[in-house]
């Protein structure tokens, strides 16, 4: 569905043959995670362009942006990041969380990822390299 910002009037409503769980904006372009692992990037019509296909093997949890590349995190603990432009991978990485993806959140050089057992990783998005990985005890939820 496509919500006029201003007057929350709808603009386009259209069914899709997917099961959607997260979704993020990258320039034109709707980038959509679904439960079967797979992307399907939209365009402002919310016709399918591109299907990512083969990267997730479980639903995508979580998707973010910051408007140059997009990640995308699953139920299993890996993530994805894509070049916003040419929609091809950069690098994955599943090797440190131990639980599902909880959020994802990208500055212009970091990404920041957080799994459901408040376990954090920050990579550089420059180099592809982990910075820092934090685990909290177990039920501990304060930063």
């Amino acid at each position: 569905m496509v919500v006029d910002a201003h007057t929350l009037e709808i603009k386009q409503n259209k069914k899709v043959n997917f099961s959607a769980t997260a979704l993020t904006f990258c320039g034109a372009h709707i980038w959509v995670g679904d439960k079967d692992g797979k992307i399907h990037i939209l365009d402002h019509s919310l016709t399918e362009v591109k299907l990512i296909e083969g990267k997730h093997k479980k639903a995508i949890s979580v998707m973010a942006s910051n408007g140059k590349v997009v990640a995308s995190g699953d139920s299993y603990r890996y993530t994805f990041v894509f070049d916003g432009v040419t929609q091809e991978e950069l690098f994955n990485f599943g090797d440190t969380h131990t639980d599902k993806l909880y959020d994802l959140y990208l500055t212009e050089t970091y990404l920041l990822s957080v799994s459901q057992n408040m376990d954090f990783r920050l990579t550089n998005l420059d180099d592809h390299k982990m910075l820092k990985h934090v685990k909290l005890p177990h039920g501990r939820k304060d930063i």
